[in-house]
C-alpha cells in the first residue's frame, strides 16, 4: 500500500502525479461561438467525496480519506470487470468519486461491482466509463439497487446512472421516479419519461446529453415540469429546448415560436432549420456548428434575428452572425448594411469560392473562413479589421482584391496573400455652412490620388459633378439660403479611382 500524506489546506486531486484528470471536466458541452461552456461533474452531496485528507493506492484501486470513510478514484489495475472494496488503507469505503475511471492505458472497464458499504456514488462516474455494460450492487446496500441493469437509489426515485454500453433500445423511466442524474447510453433510440420525474442532468447548465442513438423522447401528458413535440424535449412551457435527440433523422425543423433558450442541437441531419421569434440573443450558436445545415430562417416577429438567403443577421443586418456550413452557393455577397461579420459566423463552408465584403464592415471577428476554399476575396471597406485565424487555410491559393493602401492590403502583406488593388479608397467627406448662401466641402488626402471630384444634389435631385480640383476644400456658393443639399467626393489617380464617398448633408444659411 503507497501512502501520501497531505497537509491542510492542499489540494490532493491537483497535486498527485496521474491525478491531474481529476478535476477534468465531464464533457464539453457546446460552443459558444468560439466559447464553448464545460460543465464539471455533478456536484457530490454534502461535498463528501471532495474532502482533503489521505491519498493512497491499495489493490489496483487510488482513494483518499475523509473524515468518516474512503473516496475511490481511480482504478490503475488491468482487469475489465472489477469490485469496489469494502475497505481501503484500514478505513471503510463510503464514496465514489465522480471522475472514477481506469487509470491504466488500453484497460476498459466493462462490469463494476459496489459493496454494500457505499454510501454515495457520484453519477458523473457514468461519463467516465464509457466502457462500462453491467453495473451491479450488494443486496444488503442500504442506498442503492440496480433494476434492469441501471443504477437507482434505494427508494427508486433517484435514476443515478446507465451503463453507456447496456444495450436497451426503448426505455421508460418508471413511475415514481422523481429525478434522473446521468443517462447517457449509446443504444437508447427511444426515450419515455414518466409523469413523476422533477429533474434532469444539470438541466440549471441547460446540458443534458443522452447519447448518440438518440432518435425520440416523449414525455407523459402529466408531467408537471417537462414536455415534448416531434421528440424533442422542452420544459413544461416550451419555453427551453432542453435536447434534440442527436440521431432525429429530419431534415427540417421549425422551432416553437415560444422557444427563447436553447440547450443544445446536435444534428448530423439538420438542412433548414427555423428559430423561434422568441428566440433570446446569443441563443443561436448550434446553428454554428451544423454540419449539414444550409438554410436558416425567421419567424415574423422576432426582436432579436433577420434571415435572408439561409444567412442569419441580427435584427437590423448590421451584424452577420452565421453563414451555414453548408450552404452550397459558390459566391456571397455580404449586405451593405452589415458592420460586423461576428466571431465564427462563417467558420468552414467548403463550398464558397467568391466573397465579397462590403464597404460598411469594419471588423471581421476572429475564426472566420478558416477552412474555406476560398479564391477571389473582394474588400470594398477601406479600414476592416480581421480577426485571428481568418482566411487561415485559403491564404496559399486565394487572392484578395480590395483599396490601395486600405488595412486589407496590409493584412495580404502582412499573410503573403496575393493582392491587387481595384480602387482607391474613398475620401472621408465633411460640409458646414459658414455663410449665407455657401457651403464648405472639406475631406482627407486620399493616397494615390491627385485630384477630387464633387458631386452635388438638393433633396429632391440628382447628383450632379460640380468641380474637379486637386484641393482638399471646396467653396460652394450662390446656393439657396434654408435650403438642404447633399454632397459626395470621389477620388481620382492616374490608374485608379475611388467609390464615391458617404453622403453628407448640409442647410444653407
Amino acid at each position: 500500500m503507497i501512502v501520501l500524506s497531505v497537509g491542510p489546506g492542499t489540494n490532493i486531486l491537483a497535486n498527485t502525479k496521474d491525478d491531474t484528470d481529476i478535476k477534468e471536466n465531464v464533457k464539453l458541452t457546446k460552443s459558444n461561438k468560439a466559447d464553448r461552456k464545460t460543465t464539471k461533474s455533478i456536484d457530490t452531496k454534502n461535498d463528501k467525496s471532495n474532502k482533503k485528507g489521505t491519498l493512497g493506492i491499495e489493490n489496483d484501486f487510488k482513494y483518499f480519506i475523509n473524515s468518516d470513510g474512503a473516496t475511490v478514484t481511480a482504478y490503475v489495475g488491468t482487469s475489465s470487470s472489477i469490485t469496489v472494496p469494502e475497505t481501503l488503507g484500514g478505513y471503510t469505503v463510503k464514496y465514489i468519486d465522480g471522475m472514477f475511471k481506469s487509470q491504466k492505458y488500453g484497460v476498459k472497464i466493462k462490469s463494476i461491482s459496489i459493496p454494500k458499504s457505499i454510501e454515495y456514488i457520484d453519477s458523473g462516474m457514468f461519463c467516465q466509463l464509457n466502457s462500462l455494460a453491467s453495473i451491479k450492487v450488494d443486496n444488503n446496500n442500504a442506498k442503492y439497487l440496480v433494476k434492469d441493469g441501471i443504477l437507482f437509489t434505494k427508494d427508486l426515485k433517484s435514476l443515478v446512472g446507465i451503463p453507456q454500453k447496456l444495450k436497451v433500445y426503448d426505455y421508460t423511466v418508471p413511475n415514481g421516479v422523481e429525478s434522473i442524474d446521468n443517462f447517457i447510453n449509446d443504444y437508447i433510440s427511444t426515450l419515455n419519461i414518466s409523469s413523476s420525474v422533477k429533474s434532469l442532468p444539470n438541466y440549471d447548465d441547460y446540458d443534458f446529453t443522452i447519447g448518440k442513438n438518440l432518435k425520440k423522447i416523449n414525455v407523459s401528458s402529466e408531467n408537471k415540469k417537462y414536455s415534448s413535440q416531434n421528440g424533442v424535449l422542452y420544459n413544461k412551457a416550451k419555453t427551453v429546448l432542453i435536447i434534440y435527440p442527436c440521431n432525429k433523422r429530419d431534415k427540417t425543423y421549425v422551432m416553437p415560436s415560444t422557444v427563447k433558450e436553447v440547450s443544445d442541437i446536435s444534428s448530423s441531419y439538420l438542412q433548414k432549420v427555423t428559430l423561434s421569434k422568441s428566440l433570446l440573443a446569443e441563443e443561436y450558436y448550434f446553428v454554428l456548428f451544423s454540419e449539414k445545415l444550409n438554410s436558416i430562417s425567421v419567424q415574423k416577429g422576432s426582436k432579436t434575428y433577420s434571415a435572408k438567403d439561409g444567412v442569419l443577421y441580427n435584427k437590423n443586418k448590421t451584424v452577420l452572425l452565421c453563414y451555414p456550413i453548408g450552404k452550397k452557393a459558390k459566391k456571397f455577397a455580404v449586405p451593405n448594411s452589415v458592420k460586423i461579420i461576428d466571431e465564427s459566423a462563417a467558420e468552414d463552408n467548403i463550398y464558397l469560392k467568391e466573397l465579397i465584403i462590403g464597404r460598411n464592415v469594419s471588423k471581421i471577428r476572429a475564426y472566420n473562413f478558416i477552412y474555406d476554399k476560398l479564391k477571389k476575396v473582394v474588400i470594398n471597406s477601406p479600414n476592416v479589421k480581421i480577426g485571428d485565424m481568418c482566411f487561415y487555410y485559403s491564404k496559399g491559393s486565394m487572392k484578395i482584391y480590395g483599396l490601395y493602401n486600405s488595412t486589407a492590403q496590409k493584412y495580404a502583406n502582412k499573410h503573403k496573400i496575393k493582392f491587387k488593388a481595384i480602387k482607391l479608397k474613398y475620401p472621408s467627406v465633411k460640409v458646414k455652412s459658414t455663410k449665407k448662401k455657401t457651403a464648405a466641402i472639406s475631406y482627407k488626402k486620399v493616397s494615390g490620388a491627385d485630384k477630387y471630384k464633387i458631386y452635388r444634389k438638393s433633396a429632391n435631385g440628382k447628383y450632379k459633378l460640380i468641380k474637379t480640383t486637386n484641393n482638399l476644400s471646396y467653396k460652394d456658393t450662390k446656393l439657396k439660403s434654408k435650403k438642404t443639399y447633399y454632397y459626395k467626393v470621389k477620388a481620382v489617380g492616374k490608374k485608379l479611382k475611388s467609390d464615391a464617398s458617404n453622403a453628407v448633408m448640409v442647410k444653407i444659411k
